[in-house]
């Protein structure tokens, strides 16, 4: 079994050929704190007119948004590929341009979603 990492601001990504399955996928791995019945992930702060760039803070996990999950599951496999697509080029976009600060990866992914789901309806 083949393994490298990567790892972001908040999440460690590993990723795996598993040559007894013959398949290859990853795994992200994200430390979640919970207080109040709230779920809280540990975010880069963008502030770059702070002295310490490496400085953390605790940033809510949405969880308001249950419809964007709703919409996925009502899609077949083709229009989930072809969404994935339209995921990873936004991405690929964001990624370009100078931040200011850049969109996260969940707002691209709800963009997606929602413009998906318009203009198939």
């Amino acid at each position: 079994m083949g393994d490298n990492s990567e790892n972001s601001t908040i999440t460690m990504t590993i990723f795996v050929d598993d040559k007894d399955y013959n398949c290859q996928y990853s795994i992200d791995i994200v430390i979640v704190k919970y207080e109040n019945d709230e779920a809280y992930v540990i975010k880069r702060n963008l502030n770059k007119n702070s002295n310490d760039i490496n400085a953390y803070s605790w940033a809510e996990i949405p969880t308001r948004y249950e419809y964007a999950y709703e919409k996925i599951s009502d899609l077949n496999e083709e229009q989930k590929q072809e969404l994935s697509r339209i995921i990873i080029e936004s991405k690929k976009q964001e990624k370009r341009k100078p931040a200011n600060p850049p969109l996260s990866g969940f707002e691209l992914f709800l963009r997606a979603v929602n413009n998906y789901g318009a203009k198939k309806n």
